[in-house]
């Protein structure tokens, strides 16, 4: 976090004094200035003796006068200043804000710049959004500036005793302080360290001889009296200088529950993920009492503590607004107000008075035990205090999860001058509900110049590379996807970028940069397949727009992506050039721009893939493949190497990390993850797994199967960390996989076992604070941190963790399964992997090789790493590849120049292209922002340059620098290149061998009706969306699940109409009585409806497809009803469909009678029911009752459906029939009513049935004597 703040020079005739703050935090998104301020006085300034707390009103074009007025009815009566709220710096220098104003000439300014254009530096905005706030009369002379940002151990604070508009770079010339995570600052530190250019007369403080009487005089009465009449003096000049400490102090108070009032301290503190900037006012020469309703105080003494309240409080304060009612019951918590609470074993009040308007409340004596914690103010309550004027705020978005029932739904505004489009709301939304990474920030929509590219690092990277040969101003967006996205969730990334760059065309056509380093887990083939259908669907517009497409990649399964890549550019016509590791990552910019001639028969992938079979079948771990190039720091273990400890100083960090001895748990149910590593190790010779067991709490202890090699192994698997670590005491390393809102505990949890040197956190998004706890224990504890977001580190021949190095098609052909004479340090995971392919081409390999991560403040650091290769025999040369933000990397400088790195270093830090925007951009790393021009990649380039370490031009030129540098070794005899020699075979896992395409197997099941596995629920290649949007119905999904076809309106009506008629017919029936019989047994739902259901049959709901079989055949075979009738007599058959037990041809079934009604009208032809309505007529004339029942009726003029509506062949027609389609119609609708007379039953709590004995007719056989 970082804020700054300007505090008036006072003078005694000056009206108050200023302060502005300014705070940035990392992974920060910048919110208005009214949220921030909503957030200071909420969580932070609560205490603090600020006085304009809550004014602020926001106006935009569609404000309403009136109603603004009445919600801020202050409005009306105070003298108003109006501004900006836009992310705009330097407000008063460019004349935007309006000062001591009345509303009406608040709104005649406003006429004048409300939805106006500007230009502030090189960007042209709109002025949308304007803040209104009192008016705080002061002079610019009188006006403190202060500064509090967060490093890596703690906060920094700057003070200066000037501020105002003109201040100029202050930082130069502050007062600096320092105060380390935990520790506390005090008002005598503040006093002491930052206000030594202040007056004595500012400095000191007000007597408290009043409190001090107040405690010792036996009357509290006419102490109470003397507190409230005696003031020192020169109030005006000593106490606004106690508050301003108090506010600097205020910003560092721990927030805490409050178990007791002895341990009673503020409610918030700077590294509670909140603030960036602010200006703070205190004004003087005001009644001591006036406007005291707004604010309570707490005065303090040594051993007393004094309340201080006013009857009329805010409205939401109501059970302590009757101040008598404090003497009941313990105060409660309203930071708004500033109140504090205390717990009922605490002792209360003693007593109360009235003075003044003002209550003053002496709670019982108690020891005060919080120190400097708690934050004592003023002796009295007064309405000069301190003001907020200006803010601006960045908060850690990380924290969301921890702070969101305080924040709320924060709206984070764009940069000024970039509007907010709803597909960047769009892509935040779907990041938000995946497991992956997916960003876009547009940067100019008509540009022609379009990315598409997967990881953070590589983003930066193609984004410099752009830039670099000229395409800035080109350059439309700026965004990345990552953490292995569904091919669906790439599909929605893809078609969003496409329908932007599709709106407009561009003179000269448009590109399309579809880039990325080698991946390190992420399925290129599954993300590749969902660009590809987004291609598809946009191939019009694409040609429309003259739309070429450059495509590099590497990674698992990047072979695959490339070939489906390169096929859509045949099929759809649109010029689609792919190329994969053989090519350099950030060539395709060059192709793309011009600058770089496009290959016509790009090279074969080199890439290695002799594990696929494995002609081998012995089992044993193969012996070394190769023998070192140097002479290897030999290791019984990984920690030999750490001194121990002194007493009272922290033990000193492993400067081996790993060997091949090295032990190591995994944290989280990462199968495939612990896999690779044991794939590693197999191909690596190592005589045992690297991974001795898991930790996963959400299930029992039990076992994990493994592959090592091609023997099968298993893994224990522990519920709990303190198992696992006694079990297994000879491990020292933790990867952990857990999600963000557990790596902290875990992390935390795991230091606790001192047998534990290296963590490796994996996971991203765990906030600044809790990040720089891991970081302050782990160096008390000599343990060296990987992450967070990281992917890890390698080290060839020995060790990886996790999904470092990807799959081991690229292990291969990175030859990192022996180790070289390159030992590189990066912040991105996927850049890491992208400097193994570099190194291996371009040197003898990589000898170790960790990606600390891309937060702000990462476990380890730069030099921590840089200074372990430095005192490592086997690394003959450095790589590092920093990035924009921070300033880790001018330490590499320092001890470049100090001669405490001695070997050659390469270095290249990326995110050149930033100075190039005309508005700030948030990278893909949390910390790859600049909060100043040092922590530029420009900057930080140059200064290692000028250092003596070897930086490219460009990152274009990374592998030739490396290349020279490395040559010059070997020139001079420093690395001996060792005898390349094959490494070991592996064999592959079945699931990956498919997905490769390289084995086939038959699927045990098929379907051809639904598909479950994307973003969206599909039936018969409908997604779920649309059948509603097509307000289908039941009919319809029926139509679609059952017959895979979208049947016409008039059929998914009929369909339903027959679900309806045939839902229920009492309980008589067989079905349904049993249904009844099991419900009263106490049988479940399930068991109940399935005894109903067995019941259907030819004699029980059966007869529709019976009776269409029957009425088909003899239609068909052109028997007339007569004769059909004669037939079915002749052959002793019943004519399944005709005949009901009650109704008749007088009593007709008025369910038929609706269905009849309907099919008449809508059908196109009913032939088949005609006939069936003629061979009733025959039946009738024998026999009333013998009538087309509701099942004939169903299965006849569902016949006619199939036959007559289009959408079926004939012989599909009658297949549907034959298969017993039509019985399904009974079975469903009769489900529905068995459930309900299951339900009713219970409803109803019948007990268990027995058949009355009346009821039974037994007919026993008479008995038989011998």
């Amino acid at each position: 976090m970082y804020t700054c703040v300007r505090f008036l020079n006072e003078k005694d005739f000056r009206k108050g004094c200023t302060c502005s703050a300014f705070l940035a935090v990392m992974s920060a998104k910048a919110i208005s200035e009214q949220t921030g301020k909503e957030f200071l006085y909420k969580y932070i300034c609560t205490t603090a003796a600020v006085q304009n707390r809550f004014c602020c009103a926001t106006v935009t074009a569609d404000t309403v006068w009136d109603r603004l007025t009445q919600d801020h009815p202050w409005l009306l009566t105070e003298r108003l200043v109006v501004k900006p709220d836009q992310l705009i710096k330097r407000r008063g220098k460019l004349g935007l804000v309006a000062v001591d104003l009345n509303l009406e000439g608040v709104q005649e300014w406003l006429k004048s710049h409300l939805m106006t254009e500007i230009t502030v530096g090189k960007v042209n905005g709109i002025l949308k959004n304007f803040l209104i706030e009192p008016f705080v009369p002061h002079y610019q002379e009188e006006e403190f500036y202060v500064c509090i940002y967060a490093s890596r151990e703690g906060s920094q604070v700057l003070f200066h005793h000037e501020g105002g508009v003109d201040v100029g770079d202050v930082d130069t010339r502050a007062q600096k302080l320092s105060v380390r995570i935990d520790d506390k600052l005090t008002e005598e530190i503040v006093t002491q360290q930052l206000l030594k250019n202040v007056t004595d007369e500012k400095k000191n403080n007000p007597s408290l001889n009043g409190i001090s009487y107040a405690r010792n005089t036996p009357s509290w009465r006419s102490a109470v009296r003397e507190v409230s009449v005696r003031r020192p003096t020169k109030f005006s000049q000593c106490v606004p200088h106690r508050w301003l400490r108090l506010v600097l102090v205020g910003f560092f108070r721990p927030f805490r529950h409050v178990e007791s009032l002895s341990e009673l301290v503020g409610p918030s503190d700077h590294s509670d993920w909140l603030f960036s900037y602010c200006h703070l006012l205190i004004r003087k020469d005001i009644s001591s009492y006036a406007g005291a309703e707004r604010m309570c105080y707490l005065p303090v003494g040594r051993r007393t503590l004094v309340w201080c309240v006013r009857a009329t409080l805010d409205p939401d304060a109501a059970d302590v607004s009757q101040p008598r009612s404090l003497l009941l019951s313990p105060l409660v918590c309203r930071r708004r107000l500033g109140v504090f609470w205390a717990l009922k074993d605490d002792k209360l009040a003693r007593t109360l008075y009235e003075s003044d308007n003002l209550f003053l409340m002496v709670l019982g004596h108690y020891k005060l035990l919080c120190g400097p914690a708690f934050i004592p103010l003023v002796k009295l309550v007064t309405k000069d205090g301190v003001y907020i004027l200006d803010m601006a705020a960045k908060i850690d978005s990380a924290a969301d999860y921890i702070c969101k029932p305080r924040w709320g739904d924060v709206e984070f505004p764009p940069p000024f001058g970039r509007e907010a489009y709803p597909e960047e709301a769009y892509i935040a939304d779907l990041d938000a509900k995946s497991g992956a990474s997916l960003k876009l920030t547009l940067l100019n929509p008509k540009g022609r110049i379009w990315t598409m590219v997967a990881g953070g690092g590589a983003s930066v990277v193609y984004s410099d590379t752009i830039c670099d040969l000229g395409g800035v101003d080109e350059l439309a967006n700026y965004g990345e996807y990552s953490g292995a996205p569904s091919e669906q969730q790439t599909y929605d990334y893809a078609k969003t970028i496409l329908s932007l760059m599709t709106r407009e065309k561009h003179p000269d056509g448009k590109v399309l940069i579809i880039g990325g380093s080698i991946a390190n887990f992420t399925n290129v083939a599954a993300t590749f397949k969902g660009i590809v259908r987004a291609i598809k669907d946009y191939q019009g517009p694409l040609k429309e727009n003259e739309v070429t497409i450059f495509v590099r990649r590497g990674g698992p399964n990047y072979q695959e992506g490339l070939r489906v890549m390169e096929e859509v550019g045949k099929t759809t016509g649109i010029p689609i050039h792919v190329f994969g590791t053989e090519t350099h990552m950030t060539a395709i910019v060059g192709m793309a721009l011009g600058h770089r001639a496009i290959p016509n028969q790009p090279p074969a992938a080199a890439h290695t893939a002799n594990f696929l079979l494995n002609t081998s079948a012995n089992a044993t771990t193969p012996a070394r493949t190769r023998n070192t190039s140097f002479s290897e720091h030999k290791l019984t273990n990984s920690v030999t190497d750490v001194m121990t400890p002194t007493a009272g100083v922290p033990p000193a960090k492993a400067t081996t990390l790993f060997s091949r001895q090295t032990k190591a748990i995994v944290w989280g149910m990462q199968t495939r993850a612990v896999q690779g590593m044991l794939d590693f190790d197999y191909v690596c010779s190592r005589d045992e797994p690297s991974v001795v067991a898991m930790v996963y709490p959400f299930t029992g202890d039990h076992k994990q199967k493994f592959y090592w090699g091609h023997k099968e192994i298993l893994l224990p698997v522990y519920k709990n960390m303190a198992d696992a670590m006694k079990k297994h005491p000879d491990v020292d390393v933790l990867i952990n996989f857990a999600s963000l809102r557990s790596a902290f505990d875990s992390t935390m949890e795991t230091l606790l076992y001192p047998q534990i040197h290296t963590i490796a956190i994996i996971a991203e998004g765990i906030p600044e604070a809790l990040t720089r706890k891991l970081i302050k224990s782990a160096d008390e504890k000599g343990v060296t941190i990987i992450g967070p977001a990281t992917v890890g580190g390698i080290k060839p021949g020995c060790f990886k963790i996790g999904n470092t190095g990807g799959m081991l098609d690229n292990i291969l052909a990175s030859k990192l399964y022996r180790p070289g004479s390159v030992a590189y340090v990066s912040r991105s995971g996927g850049m890491s992997n992208e400097l193994n392919n570099i190194i291996s081409h371009t040197t003898d390999g990589v000898y170790e090789g960790v990606a600390i991560g891309g937060d702000r403040f990462p476990g380890s650091t730069f030099m921590d790493h840089v200074l372990r290769y430095q005192d490592t025999p086997g690394v003959k040369m450095i790589v590092v590849l920093g990035e924009i933000g921070g300033t880790e990397e001018y330490n590499i400088c320092q001890g470049i120049v100090d001669g405490r790195i001695t070997k050659p270093v390469v270095c290249w830090c990326i995110g050149t292209c930033a100075t190039m925007f005309s508005s700030e951009v948030q990278f893909g790393h949390a910390g790859a922002c600049a909060n100043q021009a040092s922590e530029t990649a420009v900057a930080k380039n140059q200064a290692l340059q000028e250092a003596g370490a070897f930086v490219p031009n460009s990152f274009d030129e990374l592998g030739d620098v490396i290349k020279f540098v490395y040559d010059d070794l070997v020139a001079n005899g420093i690395i001996v290149p060792a005898q390349e020699v094959p490494p070991p075979t592996v064999p592959m896992d079945y699931s990956w061998a498919r997905e490769l395409g390289l084995i086939r197997k038959p699927a045990s099941f098929m379907t051809s009706i639904c598909d479950e596995r994307g973003q969206e629920l599909i039936y018969a290649g409908m997604p779920i969306t649309e059948v509603f949007k097509e307000e289908m119905g039941l009919g319809g999904v029926l139509g679609l699940l059952w017959f895979q076809r979208r049947l016409p309106r008039y059929a998914c009506q009929f369909i339903e109409m027959c679900l309806m008629v045939t839902a229920d017919h009492g309980p008589a029936v067989s079905g349904a009585h049993n249904t009844i019989v099991c419900a009263r047994a106490g049988k479940d739902l399930v068991s109940s409806l399935t005894s109903g259901l067995l019941t259907i049959g030819d004699r029980f709901g059966g007869a529709l497809d019976a009776a269409a079989k029957q009425f088909s055949k003899a239609f068909d075979s052109g028997l007339l009803p007569m004769e059909f009738v004669n037939k079915m007599k002749k052959d002793g058959m019943l004519i399944m469909g005709i005949g009901h037990r009650v109704k008749s041809i007088n009593n007709p079934d008025m369910r038929v009678q609706i269905l009849k009604d309907f099919v008449k009208q809508h059908f196109p032809s009913t032939q088949l029911l005609d006939y069936a309505l003629d061979v009733e007529k025959i039946t009738t004339s024998k026999k009333p009752n013998l009538i087309l029942n509701v099942d004939g009726f169903i299965g006849v003029a569902f016949v006619d459906l199939l036959r007559t509506c289009g959408g079926f062949t004939r012989d599909e027609a009658d297949e549907f029939i034959e298969i017993g389609t039509l019985n399904g119609i009974f079975v469903l609708g009769r489900s529905i009513g068995f459930i309900g007379h299951y339900l009713d039953q219970k409803r109803l709590k019948q007990g268990l049935y027995r058949h009355p004995w009346d009821d039974i007719s037994y007919v026993l056989p008479e008995h038989m004597s011998m």
